[in-house]
């Protein structure tokens, strides 16, 4: 006996309202003020903030997919031509975690202060996590460049394996 799943059809218990943890509007300002950081100051205060800011964008951007919402932070990520950025700090983690961190284990084997290293490599698994759910409209794949196409298969290979 085969029981036929609309594959569209949202789960009963997600409601639209029930997941709005950004409003449009604040999820397009979030999208609108992301930038691009130097590695010197990955763990920095304003660096931190939009670290939080990301994240609130991750979870939005998935909550939207799974209720099969109006994607409106995949929308304001294009349409404010920030995927570069995501990728940029994508990039910077990367480079952070073989250069710096390396460094900074040396130094925490002295002192116990890890909270902020633990939300630098929580970056890279949020901004990854936000590909992931953003990467399923041509235009995000149309709003990278060649370079981050292929950084993106990279890190996907990456992971996957």
């Amino acid at each position: 006996m085969e029981i036929a799943i609309e594959a569209s059809a949202k789960p009963a218990f997600l409601k639209p309202e029930d997941g709005v943890l950004l409003t449009m509007h604040e999820a397009d300002c979030i999208v609108e003020k992301l930038t691009c950081f130097d590695i010197e100051q990955v763990g920095g205060a304003t660096w931190l903030k939009q670290q939080k800011r990301i994240e609130k964008l991750n979870l939005q951007a998935h909550y939207n997919a799974i209720a099969h919402c109006d994607e409106y932070v995949m929308a304001a990520l294009v349409s404010h031509d920030k995927m570069g950025v995501l990728m940029h700090e994508l990039l910077v983690i990367e480079i952070w975690k073989e250069k710096v961190f390396p460094c900074i284990l040396q130094m925490l084997i002295a002192t116990s202060s890890t909270l902020i290293l633990s939300l630098v490599l929580a970056q890279e698994s949020s901004i990854i996590n936000l590909f992931e759910v953003i990467l399923f409209h041509r235009e995000t794949w149309d709003a990278l460049d060649e370079n981050s196409v292929l950084e993106v298969l990279h890190i996907k290979c990456f992971f996957s394996t």
